[in-house]
Protein backbone atom coordinates (compact mmCIF):
# COMPACT_ATOMS: atom_id res chain seq x y z
CA UNK A 1 0.00 0.00 0.00
CA UNK A 2 1.46 3.21 -1.12
CA UNK A 3 1.26 6.04 1.86
CA UNK A 4 1.37 9.68 0.93
CA UNK A 5 4.40 12.06 2.64
CA UNK A 6 4.78 15.55 2.93
CA UNK A 7 6.30 17.28 -0.42
CA UNK A 8 9.66 18.41 -0.77
CA UNK A 9 10.50 14.97 1.36
CA UNK A 10 11.48 11.68 0.28
CA UNK A 11 8.92 10.42 -1.31
CA UNK A 12 10.20 6.51 -1.65
CA UNK A 13 6.79 5.11 -2.08
CA UNK A 14 6.76 7.13 -5.44
CA UNK A 15 10.49 7.09 -6.52
CA UNK A 16 10.19 3.58 -8.61
CA UNK A 17 8.75 4.81 -11.79
CA UNK A 18 7.94 7.94 -10.62
CA UNK A 19 8.22 9.84 -13.59
CA UNK A 20 6.11 7.47 -15.95
CA UNK A 21 2.74 8.10 -14.09
CA UNK A 22 -0.37 8.46 -17.14
CA UNK A 23 -3.41 9.29 -16.77
CA UNK A 24 -5.90 10.25 -19.55
CA UNK A 25 -6.19 13.83 -19.67
CA UNK A 26 -10.42 13.62 -19.84
CA UNK A 27 -10.18 12.68 -16.21
CA UNK A 28 -8.39 16.08 -15.40
CA UNK A 29 -10.57 17.83 -17.42
CA UNK A 30 -13.67 16.58 -15.52
CA UNK A 31 -12.34 18.07 -12.11
CA UNK A 32 -11.50 21.78 -14.61
CA UNK A 33 -14.92 22.15 -15.28
CA UNK A 34 -16.11 20.70 -11.41
CA UNK A 35 -13.88 23.81 -9.87
CA UNK A 36 -16.08 25.93 -11.38
CA UNK A 37 -18.88 24.47 -10.33
CA UNK A 38 -21.15 25.07 -6.47
CA UNK A 39 -20.02 21.66 -5.63
CA UNK A 40 -16.22 23.01 -5.45
CA UNK A 41 -17.64 25.42 -2.85
CA UNK A 42 -19.29 22.92 -1.22
CA UNK A 43 -15.89 20.75 -0.88
CA UNK A 44 -13.90 23.47 0.23
CA UNK A 45 -16.01 24.27 3.11
CA UNK A 46 -16.31 21.01 4.08
CA UNK A 47 -12.52 20.74 4.01
CA UNK A 48 -12.38 23.61 6.11
CA UNK A 49 -14.88 21.58 8.43
CA UNK A 50 -12.58 18.79 8.31
CA UNK A 51 -9.12 20.91 8.88
CA UNK A 52 -10.44 22.66 12.17
CA UNK A 53 -12.17 19.57 13.95
CA UNK A 54 -9.02 17.72 13.06
CA UNK A 55 -7.12 20.51 14.57
CA UNK A 56 -9.40 20.59 17.66
CA UNK A 57 -8.94 16.72 18.29
CA UNK A 58 -12.70 15.95 17.36
CA UNK A 59 -14.75 14.97 14.70
CA UNK A 60 -16.26 16.64 11.88
CA UNK A 61 -19.55 14.89 11.53
CA UNK A 62 -20.44 16.37 8.00
CA UNK A 63 -20.34 14.51 5.15
CA UNK A 64 -19.30 15.55 1.88
CA UNK A 65 -22.53 16.61 0.11
CA UNK A 66 -20.45 17.57 -3.51
CA UNK A 67 -20.21 14.75 -5.88
CA UNK A 68 -16.60 14.87 -7.25
CA UNK A 69 -14.99 13.87 -10.53
CA UNK A 70 -13.18 10.45 -10.03
CA UNK A 71 -9.62 10.42 -9.40
CA UNK A 72 -8.59 7.18 -7.69
CA UNK A 73 -5.94 5.44 -10.14
CA UNK A 74 -5.88 8.32 -12.55
CA UNK A 75 -4.67 11.46 -10.48
CA UNK A 76 -2.71 12.71 -7.71
CA UNK A 77 -3.93 15.05 -5.11
CA UNK A 78 -2.12 17.38 -2.96
CA UNK A 79 -3.66 19.53 0.12
CA UNK A 80 -1.36 22.82 0.80
CA UNK A 81 -2.16 25.33 3.72
CA UNK A 82 -1.46 28.70 3.59
CA UNK A 83 -1.69 31.12 6.55
CA UNK A 84 -0.89 34.82 6.21
CA UNK A 85 0.41 34.68 2.42
CA UNK A 86 3.00 31.75 3.55
CA UNK A 87 2.57 27.86 3.58
CA UNK A 88 1.72 26.15 6.45
CA UNK A 89 1.67 22.63 5.14
CA UNK A 90 1.49 20.09 2.49
CA UNK A 91 0.87 16.73 2.26
CA UNK A 92 -0.66 14.47 -0.62
CA UNK A 93 0.31 12.10 -3.13
CA UNK A 94 0.10 11.12 -6.98
CA UNK A 95 -1.12 6.90 -5.40
CA UNK A 96 -3.83 7.08 -2.96
CA UNK A 97 -4.17 4.36 0.02
CA UNK A 98 -8.60 4.15 -0.65
CA UNK A 99 -11.11 5.25 -3.72
CA UNK A 100 -12.91 7.08 -1.28
CA UNK A 101 -12.33 10.87 -1.58
CA UNK A 102 -13.83 11.80 1.95
CA UNK A 103 -11.14 9.10 3.51
CA UNK A 104 -8.21 10.50 1.07
CA UNK A 105 -8.61 13.96 1.83
CA UNK A 106 -9.38 13.69 5.53
CA UNK A 107 -5.91 11.98 5.77
CA UNK A 108 -4.04 14.46 3.36
CA UNK A 109 -5.67 17.38 5.41
CA UNK A 110 -4.02 15.51 8.74
CA UNK A 111 -0.32 15.32 6.94
CA UNK A 112 -0.92 18.78 6.19
CA UNK A 113 -1.66 20.05 9.46
CA UNK A 114 0.54 17.53 11.63
CA UNK A 115 3.23 15.94 9.36
CA UNK A 116 5.20 18.22 7.12
CA UNK A 117 8.63 18.64 8.74
CA UNK A 118 9.17 22.02 7.50
CA UNK A 119 6.83 23.74 9.45
CA UNK A 120 4.77 23.87 12.95
CA UNK A 121 1.38 21.88 13.36
CA UNK A 122 -1.34 24.28 13.22
CA UNK A 123 -3.21 24.80 16.29
CA UNK A 124 -7.37 25.28 16.45
CA UNK A 125 -6.24 29.39 17.00
CA UNK A 126 -4.77 29.44 13.63
CA UNK A 127 -7.17 27.71 11.51
CA UNK A 128 -9.70 30.37 11.42
CA UNK A 129 -7.54 32.76 8.91
CA UNK A 130 -5.73 29.51 7.10
CA UNK A 131 -6.65 28.56 3.44
CA UNK A 132 -7.00 25.70 2.13
CA UNK A 133 -5.90 25.07 -1.61
CA UNK A 134 -6.35 21.99 -3.20
CA UNK A 135 -4.38 20.54 -6.17
CA UNK A 136 -5.65 18.13 -8.41
CA UNK A 137 -2.32 16.94 -10.39
CA UNK A 138 -2.63 15.36 -13.71
CA UNK A 139 0.12 12.81 -15.29
CA UNK A 140 3.67 13.46 -15.05
CA UNK A 141 5.59 14.39 -18.38
CA UNK A 142 9.50 14.66 -19.02
CA UNK A 143 10.79 17.95 -18.61
CA UNK A 144 14.61 19.30 -19.55
CA UNK A 145 14.74 21.89 -16.68
CA UNK A 146 11.86 23.83 -14.44
CA UNK A 147 13.20 26.93 -17.01
CA UNK A 148 10.56 25.10 -19.16
CA UNK A 149 7.75 24.49 -17.08
CA UNK A 150 4.78 27.25 -16.68
CA UNK A 151 4.84 26.94 -12.90
CA UNK A 152 1.82 29.07 -13.21
CA UNK A 153 -0.48 25.74 -14.33
CA UNK A 154 1.91 23.27 -13.81
CA UNK A 155 3.70 21.47 -10.95
CA UNK A 156 6.71 20.00 -10.70
CA UNK A 157 8.25 16.49 -9.55
CA UNK A 158 12.16 16.94 -9.06
CA UNK A 159 14.91 13.97 -8.44
CA UNK A 160 18.06 15.36 -6.82
CA UNK A 161 21.70 13.69 -5.84
CA UNK A 162 21.51 11.55 -3.27
CA UNK A 163 18.11 9.79 -4.10
CA UNK A 164 15.60 12.70 -2.82
CA UNK A 165 12.36 12.92 -4.69
CA UNK A 166 10.17 16.05 -4.32
CA UNK A 167 6.86 17.46 -5.59
CA UNK A 168 5.98 20.89 -5.59
CA UNK A 169 2.53 22.43 -6.59
CA UNK A 170 1.96 25.46 -7.89
CA UNK A 171 0.73 26.82 -4.98
CA UNK A 172 3.43 26.04 -3.31
CA UNK A 173 5.59 27.19 -6.13
CA UNK A 174 4.51 30.69 -6.30
CA UNK A 175 6.86 32.21 -8.40
CA UNK A 176 10.66 31.23 -9.82
CA UNK A 177 12.51 32.78 -7.35
CA UNK A 178 10.89 31.19 -4.91
CA UNK A 179 11.60 28.14 -6.92
CA UNK A 180 15.02 28.61 -6.63
CA UNK A 181 15.10 29.34 -3.15
CA UNK A 182 13.65 26.18 -2.20
CA UNK A 183 16.01 24.13 -4.25
CA UNK A 184 19.64 26.22 -4.03
CA UNK A 185 22.25 23.80 -3.40
CA UNK A 186 20.23 20.53 -4.64
CA UNK A 187 21.11 19.14 -8.04
CA UNK A 188 18.57 18.00 -10.18
CA UNK A 189 19.20 14.79 -11.95
CA UNK A 190 15.62 14.21 -13.12
CA UNK A 191 12.65 16.57 -13.95
CA UNK A 192 9.25 16.00 -14.83
CA UNK A 193 6.14 18.26 -14.57
CA UNK A 194 2.21 17.91 -13.95
CA UNK A 195 -0.86 19.74 -15.25
CA UNK A 196 -2.61 20.79 -12.19
CA UNK A 197 -6.03 22.05 -11.16
CA UNK A 198 -6.35 24.33 -8.32
CA UNK A 199 -9.43 24.74 -6.22
CA UNK A 200 -8.94 27.51 -3.69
Amino acid sequence: MKRALPLCVLFSALVTGAFGVSAPDEYLAAWERFAKTPGAAELRSWMVCVMRDIAAGTACGERLAAAVPPFYGRLGIFVTLMRGGRVRGCFGAFHHASDDIETVLRHYLRGALRYDPRYRPLDISETADTRIILTIAGPLAPAASPDDVDISRCGLMLAFDGGETCVFVPAEIKNRDNLKRMIAGKDIQQCAAFEAVTIR
